[in-house]
């Protein structure tokens, strides 16, 4: 059902964004950020599990905080796809687990 086409539309989504972490200012990593913001938002567990379990939390968390200090980076997330990481992140820690996943990792 709906459900199973939710954690499809996860993964499919959560590959996009790992795809294109090289290449953080990027339209596609923009619209993929706010895709999955979206589809969190909509609070269904399926997905909140989901992010966490194909990895995307992590590219989240990247793209909310931008680059470090000392990066190098030349092409830095757009101000866009930081707001909507931030708003992804947040949807997600609706879910303990997510919010456990992430203190741990930091």
């Amino acid at each position: 059902g709906g459900s199973a086409a939710g954690s499809r539309r996860v993964s499919k989504l959560a590959a996009e964004l790992a795809a294109a972490a090289a290449e953080p200012n990027s339209a596609a990593t923009e619209a993929a950020t706010w895709e999955l913001c979206r589809l969190l938002e909509a609070g269904r567990e399926r997905e909140l599990h989901g992010v966490r379990t194909h990895g995307a939390l992590t590219v989240l968390t990247e793209l909310a905080a931008g680059p470090s200090d000392g990066s190098a980076c030349a092409h830095p997330p757009r101000r866009s796809t930081r707001i909507g990481a931030v708003r992804a992140l947040l949807a997600a820690c609706a879910l303990p687990c997510n919010r456990a996943y992430l203190l741990l990792r930091n």
